[in-house]
Protein backbone atom coordinates (compact mmCIF):
# COMPACT_ATOMS: atom_id res chain seq x y z
CA UNK A 1 0.00 0.00 0.00
CA UNK A 2 1.77 3.11 -1.13
CA UNK A 3 0.45 6.33 0.32
CA UNK A 4 1.89 9.80 0.59
CA UNK A 5 2.74 11.55 3.06
CA UNK A 6 -0.33 14.22 2.39
CA UNK A 7 -3.07 11.12 2.43
CA UNK A 8 -1.69 9.61 5.19
CA UNK A 9 -1.71 12.66 6.97
CA UNK A 10 -5.63 13.05 5.62
CA UNK A 11 -5.59 9.30 6.76
CA UNK A 12 -4.71 9.69 10.24
CA UNK A 13 -6.27 13.17 10.96
CA UNK A 14 -9.84 11.80 9.36
CA UNK A 15 -8.90 8.20 11.51
CA UNK A 16 -8.56 10.42 14.48
CA UNK A 17 -11.63 12.40 14.37
CA UNK A 18 -14.10 9.53 13.82
CA UNK A 19 -12.49 7.75 17.10
CA UNK A 20 -13.03 10.88 19.13
CA UNK A 21 -16.77 11.57 17.68
CA UNK A 22 -17.41 8.33 18.23
CA UNK A 23 -15.87 7.75 21.53
CA UNK A 24 -15.67 9.66 25.00
CA UNK A 25 -12.00 9.54 23.84
CA UNK A 26 -10.20 12.68 24.09
CA UNK A 27 -8.21 14.23 21.05
CA UNK A 28 -4.30 12.99 22.37
CA UNK A 29 -5.92 9.47 22.89
CA UNK A 30 -8.17 9.48 19.29
CA UNK A 31 -4.62 11.18 17.89
CA UNK A 32 -2.65 7.76 19.59
CA UNK A 33 -4.98 4.89 18.53
CA UNK A 34 -5.27 6.49 14.80
CA UNK A 35 -1.75 6.31 14.61
CA UNK A 36 -1.23 2.45 15.35
CA UNK A 37 -3.94 1.85 13.56
CA UNK A 38 -2.94 3.24 10.68
CA UNK A 39 0.34 1.56 11.61
CA UNK A 40 -0.53 -1.85 11.68
CA UNK A 41 -2.51 -1.03 7.99
CA UNK A 42 0.37 -0.42 6.67
CA UNK A 43 3.01 -3.53 8.03
CA UNK A 44 -0.14 -6.01 7.58
CA UNK A 45 -1.19 -5.12 3.80
CA UNK A 46 2.00 -4.47 2.50
CA UNK A 47 1.56 -4.95 -1.21
CA UNK A 48 -2.14 -5.35 -0.94
CA UNK A 49 -4.48 -2.90 -2.10
CA UNK A 50 -7.19 -1.96 0.17
CA UNK A 51 -10.43 -1.20 -0.69
CA UNK A 52 -13.55 -0.15 0.63
CA UNK A 53 -16.85 -1.06 -0.77
CA UNK A 54 -20.09 0.28 0.30
CA UNK A 55 -23.03 -1.32 -1.09
CA UNK A 56 -24.30 -1.48 -4.84
CA UNK A 57 -27.70 0.98 -4.12
CA UNK A 58 -25.09 3.64 -2.18
CA UNK A 59 -22.76 3.73 -4.98
CA UNK A 60 -25.27 3.78 -7.44
CA UNK A 61 -26.89 6.45 -6.40
CA UNK A 62 -23.73 8.50 -5.86
CA UNK A 63 -23.02 8.15 -9.21
CA UNK A 64 -26.14 9.19 -10.29
CA UNK A 65 -26.25 12.71 -7.74
CA UNK A 66 -22.64 13.29 -9.74
CA UNK A 67 -23.43 12.74 -13.21
CA UNK A 68 -24.51 15.75 -15.40
CA UNK A 69 -25.05 14.34 -18.76
CA UNK A 70 -21.58 15.65 -19.86
CA UNK A 71 -19.01 14.62 -16.94
CA UNK A 72 -18.50 10.86 -18.26
CA UNK A 73 -15.36 10.65 -17.59
CA UNK A 74 -15.24 12.79 -14.18
CA UNK A 75 -17.39 10.18 -12.62
CA UNK A 76 -15.91 7.23 -14.06
CA UNK A 77 -12.52 8.11 -11.99
CA UNK A 78 -14.23 9.31 -9.38
CA UNK A 79 -16.04 6.30 -8.61
CA UNK A 80 -13.53 3.95 -10.26
CA UNK A 81 -15.86 2.14 -12.28
CA UNK A 82 -15.82 1.30 -16.09
CA UNK A 83 -17.88 3.09 -18.54
CA UNK A 84 -20.20 0.23 -19.36
CA UNK A 85 -20.65 0.54 -15.46
CA UNK A 86 -21.53 3.53 -15.75
CA UNK A 87 -24.12 3.35 -18.66
CA UNK A 88 -25.12 -0.10 -16.51
CA UNK A 89 -26.13 2.23 -13.18
CA UNK A 90 -27.27 5.20 -15.35
CA UNK A 91 -29.90 2.78 -17.14
CA UNK A 92 -31.02 0.66 -14.13
CA UNK A 93 -32.50 4.11 -13.25
CA UNK A 94 -34.86 3.65 -16.22
CA UNK A 95 -35.01 0.08 -16.49
CA UNK A 96 -37.86 -2.33 -15.48
CA UNK A 97 -37.50 -2.23 -12.02
CA UNK A 98 -39.00 1.77 -12.61
CA UNK A 99 -41.32 0.82 -15.26
CA UNK A 100 -43.23 -1.47 -12.85
CA UNK A 101 -47.09 -1.13 -12.03
CA UNK A 102 -50.04 0.04 -14.31
CA UNK A 103 -49.52 0.82 -17.29
CA UNK A 104 -52.49 2.71 -18.58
Amino acid sequence: MSVSADNAARIKRDMARTIRDRTAFDEMLAIAIADQVYTHLLEDMQGQRLYFTRSIEERDAAVRRDFDGTNHQAVIEKHDISRATLYRILNRRNGPAHNRGDQS
